[in-house]
């Protein structure tokens, strides 16, 4: 074998392991240290709002995303996140956490979880900001009951090479057959409708 064979096989030797890592597909975890989401609604005396603090999440995207900045009609390949129902505190007591904790059937169903089915970057907003739209449509499980929800979110492509994802979902409470908790022997009534928002940060899994 001449040499310059040789020295196009071990090129490729070198370059190989590199390129199968390019190729890829990559983890992402949500890092809950950074990221935020609040629950918040109406009711017959006043606004409310309710902190998640416990959160856990998963993003496999294909390389296409995971190594460059996304473009339109890319998709990713599996996304979820789960959210503790016991992790959720008004700052009004725990006996107002309780009733939140009830409705939502905290014993039987203790996680709130969403599974994305579909996804597609709709448009670049700003290329050298690295931010992106997406649309993701996925189940949403609270108490026990599916719903497909569809969800417009904004993306940012981090410097570190992870994705911040920010957005905010209406919904209404009966729609997964949960009866909006009362107080005050019933003199205090939430709100059917609750607004869900999220600012949700990935890093890339080790």
């Amino acid at each position: 074998m001449n040499r310059s064979i040789l020295k196009i096989c071990f090129i490729f030797l070198w370059l190989n392991p590199a390129l199968s890592v390019y190729s890829q597909d990559a983890t992402f975890r949500l890092s809950p240290e950074k990221s935020k989401m609040t629950v918040s609604g109406t009711s017959t005396v006043h606004d409310w709002t309710c902190d998640v603090k416990e959160l856990e999440g998963w993003l496999t995207l294909p390389p296409s995303m995971a190594n460059k900045m996304p473009k339109r009609g890319d998709s990713v390949k599996k996304a979820s996140i789960s959210a503790a129902v016991k992790s959720i505190v008004s700052g009004r007591g725990l006996p107002m956490d309780k009733r939140t904790w009830e409705a939502l059937k905290a014993e039987e169903f203790p996680k709130i979880t969403f599974e994305a089915t579909q996804s597609r970057v709709n448009k670049i907003i700003d290329l050298p900001a690295g931010t992106f739209e997406m649309t993701v449509k996925g189940d949403l499980t609270i108490a026990g009951v599916t719903r497909p929800v569809e969800l417009i979110l904004s993306g940012k492509k981090l410097s570190g090479g992870g994705f911040q994802f920010t957005g905010s979902k209406q919904l209404k409470m009966t729609t997964f057959n949960i009866t909006p908790p009362t107080a005050m022997f019933g003199q205090i009534v939430a709100g059917d409708d609750v607004t869900v928002q999220f600012d949700l940060v990935y890093s890339k899994a080790q």
